[in-house]
């Protein structure tokens, strides 16, 4: 008894619909569009069937900060059908108006066109901003696929001494403009300074150490 009570268990935790947030500022709506649509159809799980509607929930935030530059200028064009109903609109001012409307026609193309299509569409929560009233439901929050470079601030002192330059010597006074905006690193790049000085001298005798007058 104790092992069908354990599997019933088990099979309800895997058809259990899932809550998934997924941040869409500075991302683009393609990008978002293909991992939303993997999710609403379930293809992340084990078990997926293409037969069978097992996708779980997607909450979208920030659908205004949505990255359009590279498609900006893309025109948008319907009929209503009656006399003058011609409609056209470039995906940026479309963008402005209606904020989550790129975004959800983009996961709309990537879904497969069966009859679970909008089954599946009515499980996707988007929102221009980043509230939602589903903060108390995500169960997982998909991390963002934006490279996000680190400043030279971020570095801790060891990071930076261990780094390999590649800056000539004789350029070196661009390093130290940054460096000066960081007080406390002012000390360790001085040292760090006359020992690389020291050890071009001690390996490479033959090269013209630039020094200040």
């Amino acid at each position: 008894m104790a092992t069908k009570t354990k599997r019933f268990s088990q099979m309800l935790g895997m058809s259990a619909r899932q809550y998934y947030l997924l941040d869409a500022a500075g991302e683009t709506p393609r990008t978002v569009a293909v991992r939303a649509a993997e999710i609403l159809e379930g293809r992340n799980k084990p078990h997926f069937h293409p037969r069978e509607d097992m996708g779980d929930h997607v909450v979208i935030t920030n659908t205004s900060l949505a990255d359009i530059s590279h498609r900006k200028k893309r025109a948008i064009a319907w009929h209503s059908g009656y006399e003058r109903g011609f409609r056209a609109f470039t995906e940026e001012r479309m963008h402005a108006i209606y904020p989550t409307l790129l975004i959800k026609n983009e996961v709309l193309r990537y879904l497969p066109k069966d009859a679970m299509r909008l089954k599946r569409m009515a499980r996707i929560h988007l929102y221009p901003k980043e509230e939602n009233p589903y903060w108390d439901k995500v169960n997982y929050v998909l991390p963002s696929t934006i490279t996000k470079f680190r400043g030279l601030e971020d570095y801790s002192l060891e990071e930076i001494r261990n780094y390999p330059v590649l800056v000539h010597p004789k350029y070196s006074v661009m390093l130290e403009e940054h460096i000066e905006c960081i007080p406390e690193l002012t000390e360790q790049y001085e040292k760090w300074r006359a020992e690389r000085t020291d050890l071009v001298k001690k390996h490479y005798p033959h090269r013209i150490v630039y020094t200040e007058q």
